[in-house]
């Protein structure tokens, strides 16, 4: 556009040149009156054009096209599909190395109450005349913070109030919510089996394989008599609140994070159990899922690898190796359903 109007200029200012050039060759009185109107047309024709094609290249230059925001906006667009999943990978890898630190710490809580007892863990439950105390309470002392038992992972924590309703007896600490739960065969229920003694630290044989601390939700257990339970929960892997309120119908592999008695910590694969068992034209068995403590039906998950093998929960601490199988036997106080070994 500029081009164009300053060579519309250049014929019209050689036009009115040529005009007084043919006037003055027939009077020449008028030949001091075609210098000065050239020198003047030339002066102001050239003034406008500077000014008429600098506007025009101005307003050129001063905005985009349509195309070119098209083009800036798929561009911008690309670029945040493929680094949205990268963000997101990064926070949930941030938030793992969080429930990692809280499990150690925890351990370090039960190792700490362990060696100011003889060498003794602590209660699992116990009750007084005004109500019942829990492990957390007992291990608060040695823990900085009640945050820990938490993991960023976890949206949905379980407060450990909701066992009031189990027991029938008000809880006598701070109530607490918790995401990272026990091996509660560590902790003696001294509410149901007042006369098991307490599990002490003689009895592993095999620290680094005993899993004290892990991700999981705490359960309601046994209903006929109060013995609550832990179930995993393999959070480190794909989100697992869209499993909550849906019908699992397909296996998938993720992890979970748990930390041994030597205070090591390491992930754990986790394969989910589907909800359907058997699908045909006209028939569907679906098998039930564990309650949580606060009410919701929670997928069950199988460890996969270690001395926990096939397990819904890591329960009891490894004593020897089956020597039919080479199997590591799990045992626990006082408690068949989870022993390997009686």
């Amino acid at each position: 556009m500029p081009i164009i109007t300053t060579r519309v200029l250049l014929v019209l200012l050689h036009t009115a040149k040529a005009l007084c050039k043919a006037r003055a060759s027939r009077h020449p009185s008028l030949l001091l009156c075609y210098t000065r109107a050239c020198r003047e047309c030339s002066s102001r024709g050239w003034e406008i054009m500077q000014r008429v094609s600098g506007r025009a290249f101005r307003t050129y230059r001063s905005g985009f096209t349509l195309m070119e925001l098209l083009v800036a906006l798929a561009i911008l667009a690309l670029l945040i599909a493929i680094l949205l999943p990268v963000f997101h990978r990064a926070r949930r890898s941030s938030q793992a190395s969080v429930c990692i630190a809280h499990l150690r710490q925890l351990a370090c809580a039960t190792l700490l109450y362990a060696s100011d007892y003889d060498e003794n863990f602590a209660l699992g439950f116990y009750t007084k005349a005004e109500g019942f105390v829990t492990l957390w309470g007992l291990q608060r002392p040695y823990t900085k913070s009640d945050a820990i038992t938490l993991c960023p992972l976890e949206p949905m924590p379980i407060t450990i109030s909701g066992l009031e309703r189990l027991v029938g007896l008000p809880l006598l600490e701070p109530d607490v919510a918790v995401a990272l739960v026990p091996n509660w065969c560590l902790f003696v229920n001294a509410i149901t089996y007042p006369e098991a003694p307490a599990v002490s630290l003689s009895q592993m044989g095999y620290p680094s394989d005993t899993v004290v601390w892990f991700d999981g939700w705490l359960m309601e257990g046994n209903r006929a008599r109060f013995e609550p339970g832990s179930s995993i929960s393999a959070r480190h892997g794909d989100a697992v609140e869209p499993l909550l309120g849906v019908v699992v119908r397909q296996s998938r592999v993720d992890r979970l994070q748990a930390v041994a008695l030597d205070g090591h910590g390491r992930g754990f694969p986790a394969r989910l159990k589907p909800d359907v068992r058997r699908e045909g034209s006209d028939f569907v068995q679906y098998d039930a899922r564990p309650i949580a403590l606060d009410g919701r039906a929670v997928p069950v998950w199988f460890v996969q690898g270690g001395v926990y093998h096939g397990k819904t929960s890591f329960m009891g601490w490894p004593s020897r190796p089956d020597p039919d199988t080479g199997r590591m036997l799990l045992r626990c106080y006082h408690r068949s359903f989870y022993c390997d070994e009686w």
